[in-house]
């Protein structure tokens, strides 16, 4: 039998024990979990205007994956646990205006990095965001003048125009075309797009510029221009980064001419090719990036999308480039253990990662930008055969970027 002593021992205990379930005792004998904390993340894009279409579809994607991330715990620094917070803000694609609202991103809401669309715009805003150390996810062609080794917090979000680097050394390898007419719009992007071109070409034995020029992006008659164009007589014509109605509007009015050679389109809008192009007009291009069989990171974010905004407001291929950022973003922060933009930035330039269109994936491209801030993966291109698309190159590494 026990003794008096030992049961007041025993009842002791039981008492502790249930005033600890019950949340009684007082907060030092408890450990308290620490209150998440948010970590801004600007987005600068236009959401208004003609390039309205592109920058809600940003809008709806990065905000569905960062509550996602969140959802799922976010990150942790040394023992803290961080969520994302989205700032979005339309530059409308004002210069001016998204070098005054990153401005506001950077000193007012203290944003960490930041989403930002159009190269103008970019080019603009690291004026403030480079000296400030805020890494800035670049979401438009890899143009010199915003990436290098002067601005190492920017990095690329996809490779974008600089995908030419797989498909002419393929072209050259495996098709009987030769001689390649650029014609660009006389923006920015089409200087860059066209850059881009000039170099995957002049690496690749065999092939030929026979033309290189530029548009104006608000004409709707290019008539003209293409004559001069198809008198040089090119088996493709790389008329690949206007935007999607103009651009549909060339490749119809080529057709008209008597054009009959390949096309080059990069992340086309394949309702706007039918309707305004006309499917048989686009017999023969080549489309990139685009896979005919998705994969189930695709499939998912696709299925999210619609589930969240409705089926009306996919916009096919290009949402899939909308993707990856604030993964490699979340990837680096947690791994590198801090939020000081140079030890993020040191840390993500030389990471191991994935992508929405497979792995490997890093950060390379030094031999023609001079720093590793493209990132690297495998890349894809479909051609329209008989009225299908039928994927040509599969999954191919670029060699000339790494």
């Amino acid at each position: 039998m026990k003794s008096s002593k030992s049961l007041v021992v025993v009842s002791t205990v039981l008492m502790l024990i249930v005033l600890l379930s019950v949340g009684v005792l007082p907060a030092a004998a408890q450990t308290p979990t620490p209150e998440p904390k948010y970590i801004t993340l600007g987005g600068l894009t236009a959401l208004s205007g003609p390039a309205a279409p592109w920058g809600i579809t940003m809008q709806n994607a990065w905000q569905m994956l960062v509550d996602q991330i969140n959802a799922a715990g976010g990150m942790t620094v040394n023992g803290q646990q961080y969520l994302w917070q989205l700032k979005m803000y339309d530059h409308e694609l004002d210069y001016a205006k998204a070098l005054t609202l990153a401005r506001r991103l950077v000193q007012e809401d203290h944003a960490a990095a930041i989403f930002l669309f159009d190269g103008g715009c970019i080019k603009a805003a690291q004026e403030v965001t480079e000296p400030a150390n805020v890494i800035t996810i670049a979401y438009a062609s890899p143009g010199k003048d915003i990436l290098g080794p002067d601005k190492p917090h920017t990095f690329m979000y996809c490779m974008d125009s600089d995908g030419a680097s797989v498909l002419y050394p393929w072209i050259a390898k495996n098709t009987q075309i030769r001689n390649i007419a650029i014609y660009q719009p006389d923006t920015w992007t089409g200087d860059v797009t066209a850059d881009a071109a000039v170099w995957a070409i002049e690496h690749s034995p065999g092939l030929k510029i026979v033309y290189n020029g530029r548009g104006d992006e608000t004409a709707t008659d290019f008539y003209s221009p293409l004559t001069a164009i198809l008198a040089t007589k090119p088996d493709m014509l790389d008329a690949s980064n206007w935007d999607p109605a103009t651009g549909a509007l060339i490749i119809k009015q080529a057709r008209q001419l008597g054009f009959t050679g390949a096309l080059h389109i990069i992340t086309p809008d394949l309702v706007t090719l039918r309707e305004v192009a006309g499917w048989e007009n686009v017999e023969g291009a080549y489309l990139s990036p685009i896979m005919v069989t998705e994969n189930d990171t695709m499939k998912k974010f696709k299925a999210d999308f619609i589930a969240r905004y409705g089926e009306d407001n996919w916009p096919g291929p290009f949402a899939y480039t909308m993707y990856d950022g604030i993964f490699w973003l979340t990837q680096a922060i947690q791994g590198s253990q801090s939020l000081d933009g140079d030890k993020v930035t040191e840390y993500m330039s030389t990471m191991q990662t994935s992508c929405i269109y497979g792995s490997p994936c890093f950060f390379g491209g030094q031999e023609r930008h001079g720093i590793a801030r493209l990132p690297i993966y495998p890349w894809y291109v479909s051609q329209i055969q008989n009225g299908q698309l039928v994927e040509v190159i599969s999954g191919v590494m670029p060699e000339l970027l790494k």
